[in-house]
């Protein structure tokens, strides 16, 4: 989904759904950011954002991630790491 945060007066789009404590994790400008649901504005829908079937791991992802990943189902490549930074998120 695409929504509207009225603290930061931006966009993003949401990363990981509601938890029990009401924060939503939400992507802008490639930084993470749990933010209340009360301060978020939905924009656009997932279903309209997104067609059916969409890899979202082009929003989410690497370019660089991405390559390594298809070729490592093509073959096995030695030495080489798919390396992806622990989460964190800012407040």
């Amino acid at each position: 989904d695409c929504v509207f945060i009225s603290t930061m007066q931006r966009f993003g789009i949401v990363y990981e759904p509601e938890n029990s404590r009401g924060e939503v994790v939400v992507m802008v400008m490639k930084k993470k950011y749990k933010i209340n649901h009360k301060r978020l504005t939905l924009q656009v829908d997932a279903q309209e954002l997104y067609p059916e079937n969409y890899d979202l791991d082009i929003v989410f992802e690497s370019k660089k991630n991405r390559k390594k990943r298809k070729q490592f189902s093509k073959h096995h490549m030695e030495g080489v790491i798919i390396e992806t930074p622990a989460e964190s998120y800012d407040d």
